[in-house]
């Protein structure tokens, strides 16, 4: 069969046409946060990449590695999912990933930077997500939005570190379909229907009474970690890890 390789460079030879467009429409929606300008190449495998006669090597690795490169400084995205557990190709794609998205190496020099991010099935996703932010319950809706390629600035750290307080606060807003009540400028609060969502981190305690209210509207659904339903967040889990380090907790000193 035709190599991974040939296919990802027809692709970006068509993909490189429509670059005058996207930055056209980058600088038309400059001002707008949620302006997605950038074209999302997803690349659906289970191997390592191949030259013609089915065979791995050094050889066609690198030409891999160059055929992306070609994507460096593009409005441009590339998704990996994968459909196998076999250790030695989710280590190859996530040091790939590693590589690729790293503007400086170790020592220091020049690096490369091409947006990609590496997906496993949704059980072993759900575990890593877990891992870092057992507070949310990793539900097949999320995992299918990241398949599509569906861009939000927590998707690409959620199984790589803790969301910080910023972070969960977009999140959740996005989780739900919240909808911010002034312009982003202004960073006001965001709202849906009668409810607010305050800042986690300067209002943590009426944040969490907002999204406590939310999650008792909302049907729970399975969770690959507890294998049954549960709501979308642990309030308990949220609470331990953010709670305590909020700024918004109350001073206990005395202001004579």
């Amino acid at each position: 069969s035709m190599p991974l390789t040939i296919h990802l460079h027809d692709v970006i030879q068509s993909v490189v046409q429509l670059v005058p467009r996207l930055q056209q429409r980058h600088r038309q929606h400059a001002e707008e946060d949620d302006a997605d300008t950038a074209i999302t190449i997803v690349i659906v495998t289970d191997k390592i990449p191949t030259d013609w006669e089915g065979v791995e090597g050094d050889d066609v690795n690198q030409e891999f590695l160059d055929t992306l490169l070609e994507l460096e400084g593009l409005p441009v995205r590339v998704l990996i999912r994968l459909c196998t557990d076999e250790a030695r190709v989710i280590q190859f794609y996530n040091h790939l990933d590693a590589r690729l998205g790293n503007p400086v190496t170790n020592g220091g020099k020049r690096g490369h930077n091409v947006h990609m991010d590496v997906l496993d099935d949704f059980e072993n996703e759900a575990r890593e997500v877990h891992h870092q932010n057992p507070w949310l319950n990793y539900g097949l809706p999320l995992h299918l939005s990241r398949e599509s390629g569906f861009k939000h600035v927590s998707f690409d750290v959620l199984d790589n570190r803790p969301l910080t307080h910023n972070e969960l606060t977009q999140f959740v807003a996005l989780l739900f379909d919240l909808r911010s009540t002034q312009s982003e400028h202004e960073r006001g609060p965001r709202t849906i229907g009668d409810f607010l969502l305050p800042d986690a981190a300067t209002d943590y305690q009426n944040f969490r009474l907002a999204v406590l209210n939310r999650i008792k509207n909302e049907a729970k659904l399975y969770n690959p970690i507890k294998h049954r339903t549960t709501p979308w967040i642990d309030m308990k889990e949220m609470d331990r890890i953010y709670g305590a380090t909020a700024t918004d907790t109350p001073c206990s000193c005395i202001i004579l």
